[in-house]
């Protein structure tokens, strides 16, 4: 056989060949694309909801910044009778009480003592643990707006920060616990994020329809107009 020959051979079988390894390669990269476009949380991060706080450029006076208290309904007087109307009443005598004679049976109390009430039901099964961010179904809810007071010194200098804290809210919706774990820059919004939200109420967290105590962390951003 002529060497033109073999090279035509050997072109044919090597061409299948060399389309099959490229469409296997082709697969592969479009597997290794679709893992990289939908990554996986690794098991230990941490889930942060974050707040963004704008500092509002005219200052409020202090008595803006106080809540306003709902006056309590008047509650209507009750009529008293004049003395000068009524009429006397005729004076009571004093009870005479009466020992029983030597041999006699006990004596039945006329009034019977009134039953005690009955003890709060307690649940037998409490749930004691704290949930974290990604162990529940629904996260906490704050019941009102949370608004941190942004510090007056580091509004003249012009500062801006996050802070981010570490809360343990119960199963009723308050706060338990509330840390700083990390704050930049450190020591200038600290205390103001944490009397905020030391403060606040939240509608709290549920799983599988209850109410239970959830751990989780908020990040809160202070940024100037």
């Amino acid at each position: 056989m002529s060497l033109p020959a073999t090279a035509s051979i050997r072109k044919a079988i090597h061409a299948p060949l060399s389309r099959a390894l490229l469409l296997s390669l082709g697969l592969h990269l479009a597997v290794l694309g679709l893992i990289q476009v939908a990554p996986v949380k690794e098991p230990g991060s941490e889930t942060v909801i974050q707040v963004r706080l704008h500092a509002a450029e005219p200052s409020r006076s202090e008595s803006d910044r106080r809540p306003v208290v709902n006056a309590a309904p008047p509650v209507a007087a009750e009529a008293v009778p004049n003395n000068d109307t009524m009429p006397s009443a005729p004076p009571v005598e004093p009870a005479v009480a009466t020992t029983p004679a030597a041999g006699a049976g006990p004596v039945q109390a006329a009034a019977k003592a009134e039953p005690s009430a009955a003890p709060m039901a307690v649940p037998s099964m409490m749930d004691l643990r704290w949930y974290g961010a990604r162990e529940v179904d629904s996260h906490p809810k704050a019941l009102s707006q949370i608004e941190p007071i942004y510090p007056e010194a580091a509004r003249r200098r012009g500062q801006t920060g996050w802070v981010k804290l570490r809360l343990k809210i119960d199963e009723f919706g308050g706060v338990k616990e509330a840390e700083v774990v990390e704050a930049t820059p450190a020591g200038v919004f600290d205390l103001a994020t944490l009397q905020a939200f030391e403060q606040a109420r939240f509608e709290p967290a549920r799983k599988q329809g209850r109410p239970v105590r959830y751990e989780g962390y908020f990040r809160v951003v202070f940024e100037l107009d």
